[in-house]
């Protein structure tokens, strides 16, 4: 009788907790229109469709995309003897060349911690780029970190504030988010936080990719390969588009 029991028992266990996790799966389901972009010779930007859904318990969503990471410099410039030189600069590791959020509510951002929202690097001011050299002062960096938020701002690659997440229903979202026609190629990560409380209680993550295909494919990979012959190309054309021009001229 007692062996019965403990099988019951064991088995309502496993059933329990599959049926919780089952659960939990279904809190948050996230997918993209398309998980790559391809940039083409007349390629002039688009947008990204990011839709899922969620479970009405929670009170917030947000949707980040975020991508490709790399180390980048920052120079500031100063004027010396009338002319602008490169003085000082700032190496920044693996910092995201493209970024961009959406949130169901002003409150979401409200709610949170300050450390949760750091961790999960949500808005511009969560996202500030980290010095590859750790002994640099935080005075002389800030500086150096505005900057770079300033001129990806400029090209569009980072955000003002975020956008607004779109319910069809109660359940189900749907984002649009910009791509500028010059983004960045590589691969990018969708990530969807699910808040309660002021807590993220459930993420999902995608994975998209964005390259160059056809003709302008060919030209950025051997550019990349035969840097060398393809600056000499490029000045043997440029030398020839003067020569002509200058020839029909002076026939005119």
């Amino acid at each position: 009788m007692l062996r019965v029991l403990l099988i019951g028992l064991t088995v309502f266990t496993v059933n329990a907790f599959c049926v919780t996790k089952a659960q939990s799966a279904n809190l948050l389901n996230l997918d993209l229109a398309e998980n790559h972009v391809d940039i083409t010779t007349g390629f002039i930007g688009g947008s990204i469709v990011i839709f899922g859904t969620r479970k009405r318990d929670a009170d917030d969503l947000i949707v980040i995309m975020e991508g490709p990471r790399h180390d980048v410099v920052v120079r500031q410039k100063k004027n010396v003897f009338g002319a602008w030189v490169n003085r000082e600069s700032v190496t920044f590791s693996d910092a995201p060349l493209y970024y961009d959020y959406a949130i169901s509510s002003e409150n979401v951002l409200q709610t949170m911690e300050a450390r949760a929202k750091e961790n999960y690097r949500i808005g511009i001011e969560n996202l500030l780029p980290r010095p590859k050299d750790k002994k640099e002062s935080p005075d002389k960096v800030l500086p150096f970190q505005r900057a770079f938020i300033r001129e990806r701002q400029s090209g569009g690659f980072y955000p003002e504030a975020g956008k607004p997440v779109a319910f069809l229903d109660e359940n189900f979202f749907k984002v649009f988010l910009n791509v500028p026609a010059n983004v960045p190629i590589g691969e990018y990560t969708v990530r969807a936080l699910l808040v309660k409380n002021g807590k993220v209680i459930r993420e999902k993550e995608k994975t998209l990719k964005i390259a160059q295909t056809g003709f302008s494919a060919g030209v950025y990979n051997f550019a990349k390969d035969h840097g060398l012959i393809y600056a000499l190309i490029c000045v043997f054309i440029a030398f020839l588009s003067g020569w002509l021009s200058n020839k029909i001229t002076r026939r005119n």
